[in-house]
């Protein structure tokens, strides 16, 4: 893949899929990225990362598992034509913080209404819209796998 063109479903350079794809690169001996593609372009939609690698515009992309899910159920041919090359583990995206100004007495009632988001059709649409599975209580564990990405 050594000076090909590269997408990713991002943010930008400072997200998770960009710091996963560096430590991929370095895990394997391989210089970053700016160095080892010809580019890296990062999009915000699953479309515009998922097709032109499809129709052979890009050799290869970097995907959620439940964009491509979801890009598979409108085109099936999509899923059946395209290759894992590489899979990280589960990696969380963001966490829910409350400010120490906030009566601590009211945590569990956001707690309450983020973890049953998914059981009401308005939270599945907001959830569904910031492509998110679900949310899920908080455990220190769980973070690690996005820690190691940022560590030197």
């Amino acid at each position: 893949m050594r000076g090909k063109r590269l997408l990713a479903l991002s943010r930008g350079q400072e997200s998770l899929p960009a710091r996963w794809l560096e430590r991929l690169l370095r895990d394997k001996g391989l210089p970053p990225s700016a160095e080892h593609f010809l580019s890296v372009d990062y999009e915000g939609q699953p479309s515009r990362v998922l097709l032109p690698v499809f129709f052979g515009q890009a050799l290869a992309c970097i995907v959620t598992e439940r964009s491509l899910r979801t890009m598979s159920e409108l085109n099936p041919q999509i899923e059946a034509q395209m290759e894992r090359i590489a899979v990280s583990e589960p990696l969380m995206d963001f966490v829910m913080c409350l400010a120490p100004s906030v009566d601590p007495s009211l945590a569990p009632r956001f707690a309450e209404l983020g973890l049953g988001l998914s059981d009401n059709p308005w939270g599945r649409q907001m959830l569904l819209s910031l492509q998110l599975d679900g949310i899920a209580p908080f455990r220190p564990e769980a973070i690690e796998p996005a820690r190691r990405l940022v560590e030197p």
